[in-house]
């Protein structure tokens, strides 16, 4: 009788463990992902890669269709579909992120960054997981950071070389307090507006200008309706791949694999076509705008007259979290080993 019951609970235990294996196994399943910017955007590239690496990786069974061009919504309304579970996923400038973490203002800040590959590294980094940690308690799971390149400045009036040159203008920035605080405090006249309503605001001159990475100018064809654009360099463009936790929380661990593994699929695709690609786009608007540089002298002026936004950004977070991001920085320009 006792071989019987050891036998009888030999199978029930194999039986769970079958059963569980199954359940680990990836099902059918589409997910959403939505973002405001085009498809042949340097992020909607990240986007499509991102997806077909799922599909390919998925089995069959897991798939991601993209939604580009902010047909699923805005910036600001995506990542609230995320944590209501509406939407999937979304692919979303670090920037935006500061309505829900505002931790994130951190990468904004203004003429501290200094390319790329730097803040890649940050990233990457015990700064970038800080990051991630405090958007899952807010119920966001971002999978991997990239940058986009430098955001510079375009508009219909006239060259930015200096400071002064932007006194009085009406700038479209993104719906994040950094943006606009910087530009009011640079003497123009901040219009946080959702991208979607770019184009025709700056068609319908009720904004002069607005800023934003070479790849956004060339898809949008902002340079349609923009004559001049100023390479500031002012803020360093980094965007996530996030899900919504009420997505997440329904995968199981073989499909949280694929996902993982795809996202960094795309983010090494993407930083390696960085510098290329930013070189390529600016050759195209040389050719259809009127760029200019700004000198070292002028830059350092526009980096004086930014940092009260500097010092209330930095002043207003963790203090310990902003010692991480200095140190890291030191350190990844070797300043300090």
């Amino acid at each position: 009788m006792r071989f019987k019951t050891l036998l009888t609970a030999a199978a029930v235990l194999a039986a769970g463990l079958a059963a569980t294996a199954a359940e680990a196994q990836i099902r059918e399943r589409t997910l959403r992902l939505g973002f405001a910017v085009n498809l042949d955007t340097f992020q909607g590239r990240g986007a499509k890669y991102f997806a077909d690496q799922v599909n390919e990786k998925g089995q069959g069974k897991l798939k991601v269709t993209v939604f580009p061009g902010g047909t699923l919504g805005g910036d600001v309304q995506t990542v609230a579909a995320l944590r209501g579970g509406t939407v999937d996923a979304t692919l979303i400038a670090t920037s935006i992120m500061v309505s829900v973490v505002k931790e994130y203002g951190l990468l904004d800040l203004p003429f501290v960054y200094e390319s790329n590959a730097e803040t890649s590294r940050l990233l990457d980094g015990p700064f970038g997981q800080k990051l991630s940690a405090l958007a899952e308690e807010k119920g966001l799971m971002p999978m991997a950071y990239w940058g986009a390149g430098f955001r510079n400045l375009t508009n219909s009036k006239q060259s930015v070389a200096k400071v002064e040159d932007l006194k009085g203008m009406k700038i479209r920035v993104l719906q994040a307090p950094t943006y606009i605080d910087l530009f009011n405090t640079l003497g123009a006249n901040a219009v946080p507006m959702p991208f979607t309503e770019v184009y025709t605001a700056l068609e319908q001159k009720t904004v002069d200008g607005q800023e934003n990475p070479a790849t956004t100018i060339v898809s949008a064809k902002l340079f349609e309706v923009q004559k001049f654009l100023s390479l500031t360099q002012h803020i360093q463009f980094a965007s996530t791949l996030v899900f919504g936790k009420p997505t997440w929380d329904k995968l199981n661990d073989d499909e949280r694999k694929v996902i993982r593994e795809a996202a960094f699929a795309a983010q090494a695709y993407l930083r390696e076509a960085a510098d290329k690609d930013e070189a390529e786009l600016m050759a195209k608007l040389k050719s259809t705008m009127t760029v200019n540089e700004v000198s070292p002298a002028e830059k350092a002026r526009f980096r004086d007259a930014a940092k009260p936004v500097v010092d209330k950004y930095a002043g207003q977070n963790d203090q310990e979290l902003v010692k991480v991001l200095y140190s890291s920085l030191e350190q990844i320009r070797g300043r300090k080993q």
